[in-house]
């Protein structure tokens, strides 16, 4: 019974649903948002007691936290599905109990750990008390290090068990499925601007109504490879080969009107990436021709149609270059600097609010905004050394015999480390340090099947 259980729970056909409830909710507007929200965590825990998987809760919980970041002006909208997470903590209590397992560690948990460790100590010596009593902080505190810990976890015993599927296509499956729920997000917000505007587009009103935009653009980079993934490495009929050829590159367009200058920066260089992988794709050499000429005929109708927004929003972006004379992230690294210059060892610390004078936003921790600058001058030498670990360790499962699925899996985890160089990234728990943890417990399984035929096969 539980298997038939998870075999429906992990159909496309329940993925499809809830693609379709959580991106019609958005559409429905705030009110249906935050129903959409209540469903899918009454779904969740439902999902938690029926099977003794947890892979079917991943797509509504990115549903969830898309929601939840499209209403971030105006969170208070959501305080009633607060109780909705009682039902959910209950599945959770029900899940482990009557589905444990024996605990399995593989070799990423210690780079998981690592990174944990560094968070962990990070501004010891001259944090106080009242550094960590910030809820805030405290909540980015323990997600990074005792929740991602929690999350691999739970999540290596699922993927190393028999399930009877291929994990690392339903992981691929499921960014696919949220980069379609956040390029439909883009969209609406263009042509609402489009239709709001009297006259000249004016782009602080586009930035007004679309200020989540960063977050959103994150996830898109994550999702963008998938679509040619599954154009060139598993669908047969042109028809399908085609339509996702020109969803990756609908996900490249709606990356571009986030008007992120992240997004369009890196998202460029992945989307050239991603379209070298597919056109080393096994399929016919016909079936790229054709679509590459259907993607050209759709250009230049969206360009007719959408020249004067495009123009509008591309120029603005880059009217002072790559950066502009008061740009923060330049304050925020020389101030990383600084911070590493007086705490070398373990740096001014992940929760440290000292660079609240250059940047700060409601809900969020004081971050660097940078990658490498908020490894060295939050976490210090020790970071540094955990971060270095870490990374080492997951190069080594990306270059361990890829295949198709490793190597989209990869693309998608460097779209996250790229977009991070010059965004909060994975020092954000969840969604994304979580997704990488995901993505690199998934390798780690692909490693440990080359040596253990009998395991699922990759």
């Amino acid at each position: 019974m539980i298997t038939k259980i998870r075999s429906f729970l992990i159909s496309p056909y329940m993925l499809s649903l809830f693609f379709l409830f959580g991106a019609g909710s958005f559409l429905l507007g705030e009110e249906a948002l935050v129903v959409g929200v209540a469903v899918q965590a009454l779904a969740i825990a439902a999902i938690l007691v029926l099977s003794d998987d947890l892979f079917p809760i991943l797509l509504p919980i990115f549903n969830i936290t898309v929601a939840a970041t499209t209403l971030i002006g105006r969170i208070e909208l959501l305080q009633p599905c607060y109780y909705f997470a009682i039902p959910v903590v209950m599945g959770f209590a029900f899940h482990l109990i009557r589905y444990r397992k024996a605990l399995r560690i593989g070799k990423t948990f210690y780079g998981v750990l690592a990174a944990a460790v560094a968070i962990l100590l990070s501004g010891i010596g001259h944090l106080t008390l009242a550094d960590y009593a910030d809820p805030t902080a405290l909540s980015y505190y323990l997600l990074m290090t005792v929740g991602l810990a929690c999350f691999y976890l739970l999540f290596a015993l699922i993927v190393k068990a028999d399930r009877g599927y291929d994990p690392k296509q339903y992981m691929l499956t499921v960014l696919a499925f949220l980069g379609a729920f956040c390029a439909i997000i883009v969209l609406s917000r263009l042509l609402r601007w489009i239709g709001l505007s009297d006259g000249e587009l004016d782009v602080y009103e586009y930035f007004g109504f679309f200020h989540y935009r960063n977050t959103i653009a994150n996830l898109l980079i994550i999702a963008l490879p998938t679509p040619f993934f599954f154009a060139a490495y598993v669908v047969k009929r042109p028809s399908a080969h085609i339509g996702l050829f020109l969803l990756g590159c609908f996900y490249y367009c709606a990356l571009l009107m986030t008007a992120s200058r992240t997004a369009m920066l890196f998202g460029t260089l992945l989307f050239v990436l991603s379209m070298v992988f597919y056109v080393s794709g096994k399929e016919p050499w016909y079936f790229k021709v054709i679509s590459v000429g259907v993607l050209l005929v759709a250009l230049i109708g969206l360009v007719n149609y959408l020249y004067e927004p495009i123009y509008r929003l591309l120029s603005f972006r880059f009217s002072e270059g790559i950066t502009y004379d008061d740009e923060p992230r330049i304050q925020l690294l020389l101030r990383a600097i600084d911070d590493f210059k007086q705490y070398p060892i373990f740096g001014i610390g992940y929760i440290s609010a000292k660079n609240a004078d250059i940047y700060a936003a409601d809900g969020c921790i004081t971050w660097y905004h940078m990658y490498v600058p908020q490894i060295f001058g939050s976490l210090g030498l020790v970071g540094c050394a955990a971060y270095a670990f870490q990374l080492f360790q997951r190069l080594g499962l990306v270059l361990k015999a890829p295949n198709a699925q490793t190597i989209a899996l990869a693309l998608s985890y460097l779209g996250l480390l790229l977009y991070s160089q010059t965004d909060p990234g994975e020092f954000v728990p969840f969604p994304f340090a979580a997704i990488a943890v995901l993505i690199f417990v998934l390798l780690e399984h692909h490693e440990e099947s080359l040596a253990s035929p009998s395991q699922n096969p990759s």
